[in-house]
């Protein structure tokens, strides 16, 4: 999922996988998948309906085979939450949604959707440098295949689609999918720490959760063609570092591996400068850790150099309730030796010995964990939906789908957008305003960037109190975007967003916390005048404390913390970033950072107590101008973030762009990733109109490079490339829709400067 900042909009971006899956598929060269495209009018044969804890359950299968799968997916979270309780594992105030259908009723798939993704791939090999031919013979040999089942989700909702197959159901041996764990540890409030993340979804590949395929008994399931117990989760021999290397450690008693120390395991994702390396150590050793924790049958040995007055280590340190109460501090507390302590009783040294003596015997043994009680059947009677269930859930399944298309395949996005349109309307068209419909109609105009269409139905829904935490957050944004100023250095008075503010509070009291949700209190705030007092701070301390990994937040919220004069807390979130910053280029911002708060907070001291103040800092590189300009004492209530502006008044000759860029690079704005880039004014007479360009265009690529992402000066580079080779190939956003214009020879007028 990817927000951008200064008119962030939702980009599709959504994670696909398969939450149940049958025996997997061989891989098909030149493939593109699709979600399947639903031209369906009827309600015949009739959707069946129910409404279970967490989800709500669209069905044209059988009412067994919905039975079965509905049962088998209720025993296999059941088994899941004997290794990861569902305290963490993601909780959405809404429920998931999920749609069924049987194979003999399967959706008709719109045969024009697949000609034009071949007739899309055939120009564009055509118009490409590729003399021999291959790559259009190669485009013309596109298979284009839509998905029996897949899963969307984005910031509050989860849908899932699974095509059943009546008469072969017993072959399909379920399961949960390793992306469907991520998920559900990622999309966690509050955030999870990430090696606890890394190690689980790493030991989930020694794991096997047993589950009965269709139309088999419920009281067993073959796995491996051995009989595997219901509800008994089966732990494999471990892995360290892979299959060749556990192999040799379990040859060679005297093979010792290296650890990571654990303060380093536990401390974020700093690392040295073998990156891949440490992350595979980081990977490995966290699922161990994770396993010794809970892993019953382990002997409590002291083999090795053991610490003086080591104690037998007491059964109770190493029950799993030690690790979850460990996991779920690191989320809300820094990570330190003596939290650490309170948990597992034993400091670092002591748990590393005990964990390389159990590498060993994890590497040659298998355990198992059984349910305190048998798993039993879900007990649910299903009914005929209405209309109005069909519309939403439905149609909250095709946004998603829309969503997902618009990122990979654009040029569908219309075919699909209408179709999710089409089916919220069957219900919208009959007089349904259940708030709950109305709030999936203005996420899916938000989707497609229609603002305007959207604000009435989010309005509404909002006033219904439907705890959809996204619609608070794009209400919120489209109220900001209507005071927001074009000049970046202008100040807002704090009335003016008062209307956006109040949106983003009734969002926090109905819905779950979300990440852009903070991020977009934080913008606000850094674009008014006045000083924030403690307890608006605090909205963005627990917006840090939840989110601790979202850089942005943590960047923006350093920032107002050194505008209000707190330098001290100003640092600790500096710390934080440089601790979760995942490369070179996020380190330099926060380091710059640290070097305009240090010197902010030395001008003031000097100006307050003489010249013979000096300031430390532990950063010990280049002196760096400072962003932030300090104010007098006198002028605090006013803090201002001074940026260099640059105005880019032309993409190309013919053509103006206003750009709207992301605010990542506050020191450098010409190298600031570009959001969108908007046509503003197009010369009559000129190429840009003979091309078909119009103002209110918005450039998505040019010859096949998205702009998204670009900077400034990168955009400079590909039009000018363009200009060079005499071929253009500009595609646009018009309205909900896409289009490609082409120029085809030369123009002779040479890209103006960027102009600061």
């Amino acid at each position: 999922m990817r927000w951008h900042g200064h008119g962030w909009r939702w980009a599709a971006g959504l994670a696909l996988g398969v939450l149940l899956s049958g025996h997997a598929a061989e891989p098909v060269p030149h493939v593109v998948e699709l979600p399947p495209y639903v031209v369906e009018e009827s309600l015949r044969p009739p959707w069946r309906y129910v409404s279970l804890s967490g989800i709500e359950v669209l069905s044209r299968a059988s009412d067994d085979l919905t039975r079965q799968l509905l049962d088998r997916q209720h025993v296999l979270h059941e088994e899941l939450a004997l290794f990861l309780p569902k305290s963490l594992q993601v909780h959405r105030a809404i429920p998931a949604v999920y749609v069924l259908y049987n194979d003999a009723v399967a959706p008709a798939v719109a045969e024009q959707i697949a000609a034009r993704i071949k007739q899309f791939a055939v120009a564009n090999a055509a118009d490409g440098a590729d003399e021999s031919g291959a790559a259009t013979q190669a485009a013309a040999e596109l298979k284009v295949r839509f998905m029996p089942n897949y899963r969307f989700w984005d910031a509050d909702s989860l849908a899932i689609f699974f095509v059943l197959d009546e008469i072969n159901g017993e072959r399909a041996n379920l399961t949960l999918s390793p992306g469907y764990l991520r998920y559900l540890l990622e999309a966690r409030t509050p955030a999870l720490p990430t090696w606890f993340i890394e190690g689980m979804v790493e030991l989930y590949g020694t794991v096997r959760l047993p589950a009965a395929p269709l139309r088999a008994p419920l009281e067993g399931a073959t796995m491996g063609g051995a009989e595997a117990e219901l509800g008994v989760v089966t732990f494999r021999p471990a892995i360290w570092w892979s299959e060749a290397e556990s192999h040799l450690l379990k040859k060679d008693a005297k093979r010792i591996p290296a650890f990571m120390p654990l303060a380093t395991l536990f401390a974020g994702p700093r690392l040295t400068a073998d990156k891949a390396g440490d992350l595979r150590l980081r990977h490995t050793e966290a699922a161990l850790f994770i396993r010794w924790a809970f892993d019953h049958t382990k002997p409590e040995s002291k083999k090795g150099q053991a610490p003086d007055g080591l104690d037998p280590l007491e059964p109770r340190y190493l029950a799993p309730q030690a690790l979850w109460e460990f996991v779920t501090r690191s989320g809300l507390e820094p990570v330190t030796e003596t939290l650490f302590q309170e948990c597992f009783g034993q400091t670092y040294d002591e748990a590393q010995l005990r964990l390389a003596d159990y590498l060993p015997f994890a590497l040659k043994n298998t355990f198992r964990l059984r349910p305190p009680t048998p798993i039993g059947s879900l007990e649910f009677e299903l009914r005929d939906a209405t209309v109005a269930e069909v519309s939403r859930l439905k149609g909250d399944l095709a946004r998603l789908e829309t969503a997902y298309v618009k990122e990979l395949y654009p040029q569908l996005t219309m075919n699909y957008l209408d179709q999710a349109r089409r089916v919220l309307r069957r219900s919208l068209d009959q007089g349904d305003r259940d708030p709950r419909l109305l709030a999936v109609i203005g996420l899916s105009e938000c989707d497609a960037g229609n603002d305007e269409g959207a604000r009435p139905y989010l309005e509404a829904a909002i006033q219904g109190k439907v705890p959809r935490a996204r619609i608070y957050y794009e209400l919120a944004r489209i109220k900001f975007n209507d005071v927001r100023p074009l000049d970046v250095a202008m100040k807002l008075p704090s009335a003016k967003v008062a209307a956006a503010l109040d949106v983003l509070a009734a969002g926090q009291q109905l819905a779950q916390p979300l990440p852009e949700a903070y991020e977009l209190i934080a913008e606000i705030w850094l674009r008014c005048t006045g000083r924030l007092t403690l307890e608006q701070l605090a909205v963005l301390d627990e917006g840090v404390r939840y989110f601790p990994r979202r850089l942005r937040l943590v960047y923006s919220t350093a920032l107002l913390y050194a505008f209000a004069g707190l330098d001290v807390r100003a640092r600790e979130l500096v710390d934080l970033g440089l601790n979760n910053s995942p490369d070179e280029v996020e380190k330099s911002r926060f380091l710059k950072l640290w070097s305009a708060i240090h010197e902010a907070a030395a001008e003031t001291n000097a100006a307050q107590q003489g010249p013979t103040v000096q300031a430390t800092t532990r950063w010990k590189g280049p002196k760096l101008k400072p962003e932030i300009v300090p104010r007098l004492p006198a002028e605090m209530d006013e803090p201002v973030v001074q940026l260099k502006e640059f105005k880019v008044s032309e993409v190309f000759p013919p053509i103006n762009v206003r750009f709207n860029l992301s605010g990542e690079n506050l020191f450098n704005t010409i190298d600031d990733p570009i959001v969108d880039a908007r046509v503003t004014y197009v010369k009559s007479d000129d190429l840009g109109a003979r091309m078909g360009i119009q103002v209110g265009d918005v450039l998505l690529a040019l010859n096949g490079t998205d702009l998204k992402g670009q900077t400034i000066r990168e955009v400079a580079v590909l039009v000018e490339a363009a200009r060079k080779s005499g071929d253009m190939i500009w595609e646009i956003r018009r309205g909900l829709g896409t289009l490609t214009l082409r120029h085809k020879g030369k123009w002779e007028i040479p890209l103006p400067a960027v102009a600061n």
